[in-house]
């Protein structure tokens, strides 16, 4: 019979295996072999099992299920067992906005004194499949002592998209030219549109709808009017740094208008029936100086068969002017 000390000399090397056999779990093997022991990790699809008897084994985990056999498992098997979390979902996209301001000033003296000032600003804010819209621009230009220009413009336009393809959409618009005779103009849009191309660099969309305006022209209340309205806008980035858009609306009422502006800005009645549309066409080259700063060139044309002389009843212009945009 052995010693006391021989005795514990041969059991020492045992411990671990029976510890481990009394935590053990079970590894079931596609073939139906099991082997006790516990899961060490997961790598790459594979699983490390440690056996009392093998030692420590890889098995694709495809090949092998872990049965666990104890309910108390030590902090380690737990930690090991463990599924694998899953993946992160990806984030979810994140509001976009751009917030763009533009002025323009011009002096002029000599034979003639001028004066052009022009203020705008635009921001757009993206946020799912919402897309909003602020735009305000100041023209005011003098010339010897007379005030030619004196505009003030704001609309608001909220897009929703209904598809990949087609969104409807609201503009609310304000307009007040001293100059033309326009005290104040509100127009109302609601619409449904089309987008013809939509792709990284290019934009392109078609739409039609109904407006609503109210028109107050030199202290006299014209009253309301109902247009059907076709727009249409472009834009196209055609290099990093350089960028064309475009935009155009055609506003026509079955309804006549019966208080005109003369060329002298003040106001004539007439009885006879006056065709009631107007178009607008803007257009912009905007180039990239720095990551904020933009150079644009901005053509802009209305017509507005409403005023009497045929000289204002058309208004241009073109414009340069320096952004910042953050």
């Amino acid at each position: 019979m052995p010693a006391p000390s021989a005795l514990r000399r041969l059991c020492l090397p045992l411990l671990p295996l029976l510890a481990l056999a009394a935590h053990a779990d079970t590894l079931q093997l596609a073939n139906g072999d099991r082997l006790q022991g516990r899961l060490v990790a997961r790598e790459a699809g594979s699983l490390r099992w440690e056996s009392p008897i093998l030692g420590v084994v890889t098995v694709r985990e495809s090949q092998a299920t872990v049965l666990p056999d104890s309910p108390t498992l030590p902090p380690q098997a737990n930690t090991a067992v463990a599924t694998a979390p899953a993946a992160p979902a990806g984030p979810a996209a994140k509001p976009r906005s751009k917030t763009t301001i533009e002025s323009g000033l011009s002096l002029q003296s000599g034979r003639s004194d001028r004066a052009d000032i022009n203020l705008r600003f635009e921001s757009t804010y993206e946020h799912r499949r919402n897309t909003f819209r602020t735009q305000a621009k100041y023209l005011y230009s003098k010339a010897d002592g007379a005030v030619t220009t004196d505009r003030t413009e704001a609309a608001f336009r909220w897009r929703r998209e209904l598809d990949h393809r087609w969104f409807g959409q609201t503009n609310t618009s304000y307009l007040s030219a001293k100059v033309k005779g326009i005290d104040h103009n509100f127009e109302q849009n609601i619409g449904l549109g089309y987008r013809l191309i939509k792709t990284e660099r290019t934009q392109a969309s078609l739409g039609a709808g109904l407006t609503g305006q109210y028109r107050q022209i030199a202290d006299v209340d014209t009253g309301h009017g109902l247009f059907g309205e076709v727009f249409q806008d472009f834009a196209i980035k055609l290099t990093p740094r350089l960028d064309f858009g475009e935009d155009f609306a055609l506003l026509y009422s079955p309804s006549s208008r019966g208080i005109r502006i003369r060329p002298d800005g003040t106001v004539q009645v007439i009885d006879d029936t006056v065709a009631n549309y107007k178009h607008t066409l803007k257009a912009f080259l905007r180039g990239k100086l720095t990551e904020t700063l933009s150079l644009a060139l901005r053509y802009e044309y209305e017509f507005d068969n409403t005023y009497v002389s045929d000289s204002e009843k058309a208004d241009q212009r073109i414009t340069t002017t320096l952004g910042y945009t953050f």
